[in-house]
């Protein structure tokens, strides 16, 4: 699910080690959800969203070609194995 909101930040999000280097640019703009987030659009060169519930699958953040829902789940697995 894509979502656009113009709530207020994403729940939980936070900057972390191992966040995208610019997460601080964007965290205050991430939309708000119970679930995952894929977003894109963002010019972010990282895939790493605010959170580990968050995913940067704009073409930037995978070297400029399409995310594979494969890679997308590896991704994820990878990010939420401390959870």
């Amino acid at each position: 699910m894509l979502v656009h909101d113009e709530g207020g930040p994403r729940e939980g999000a936070s900057t972390m080690e191992g966040q995208a280097p610019n997460a601080a640019d964007f965290i205050d703009e991430a939309p708000a959800t119970d679930g995952w987030l894929l977003y894109g659009h963002t010019h972010q060169d990282v895939p790493d969203g605010t959170d580990a519930c968050s995913v940067n699958v704009g073409l930037d953040a995978w070297n400029l070609h399409p995310v594979s829902e494969t890679t997308i789940i590896d991704w994820f697995t990878k990010a939420n194995a401390h959870r």
